[in-house]
């Protein structure tokens, strides 16, 4: 299992420069909340649309309840924009309602995708859109989400984007890790058919975090130590005389922020706002 921080070593050499006995305590800041990751493809047509009755749907082929939770979340915020939100479960209409006609029609209806049936449903319902859920779901591990780089002169660490992260020396560079929630999914028009809105999204836990988190790590080559820290992240916990992992109990919270952080975008993105 991967720990809460990534570390690298920390070489004399490249601290000595105005540090002291080579150990120096340095201040680690991170910003409560970042913004997701939104590499959204909108098409020009979808900012001239006022939508007023949506049909929320889940992946095709999924077990029945599996994402009511998630659609849930969703229909409130299209609810709270004032549109009108059609229960994607009236999709099973579309093969009960052949049960009057021939077998051979029943048979058929069965085998189109959930996609295809909402399509006939939101015609009926008088739907004017499906927003299909294609992926929303959490990594199963902890990933790098948050890069950071010691500044001698302040005594502090600057935080970076991965590439400035990937390309300094690794000498005094940290990064936060945490998990990363993905989302994916797009936006039909019910009466062209046509695809307005294909949705993808990430957005990782430990940025949204409950307060900003604040260390302090001392640099004493070739060791990094975590001497304190206002949330229980990475610094070990003693208990009976043994280092364990810190219990990390904000991330159950990050993880909800996370969530609704990511159906707010989604939902201000086709409500128009």
């Amino acid at each position: 299992m991967k720990s809460a921080l990534q570390l690298f070593t920390v070489g004399c050499v490249a601290l000595s420069l105005g540090l002291a006995g080579c150990a120096k305590n340095y201040e680690l800041r991170a910003q409560a909340t970042l913004d997701a990751n939104d590499d959204t493809v909108v098409a020009p047509a979808l900012s001239s649309k006022k939508y007023s009755r949506i049909m929320v749907i889940p992946p095709s082929g999924t077990m029945r309840g599996q994402f009511d939770a998630e659609i849930a979340l969703f229909e409130r915020e299209f609810l709270k924009g004032g549109i009108t939100v059609i229960a994607g479960a009236i999709t099973g209409r579309v093969v009960l309602d052949q049960e009057g006609s021939t077998r051979g029609k029943s048979e058929a209806a069965s085998q189109l995708s959930d996609a295809e049936r909402a399509l006939i449903m939101a015609k009926e319902t008088g739907a004017d859109a499906i927003f299909q859920i294609g992926r929303f779901e959490w990594t199963p591990e902890e990933g790098m989400t948050r890069y950071f780089l010691a500044d001698q002169s302040s005594l502090t660490h600057q935080e970076v984007n991965l590439n400035v992260y990937r390309s300094a020396p690794d000498d005094a560079k940290i990064a936060l890790t945490a998990e990363l929630l993905h989302f994916v999914g797009r936006l039909t028009d019910v009466q062209s058919g046509i695809v307005l809105a294909s949705f993808k999204i990430t957005s990782a836990a430990n940025w949204n975090l409950p307060t900003d988190y604040i260390a302090t790590i001392r640099y004493a080559a070739p060791y990094v130590f975590w001497k304190e820290e206002n949330l229980p992240y990475n610094k070990p916990v003693i208990i009976a005389g043994v280092n364990r992992a810190p219990t990390k109990t904000w991330v159950s919270q990050a993880k909800d922020k996370t969530s609704s952080q990511v159906i707010k975008q989604v939902a201000k993105r086709i409500i128009g706002q």
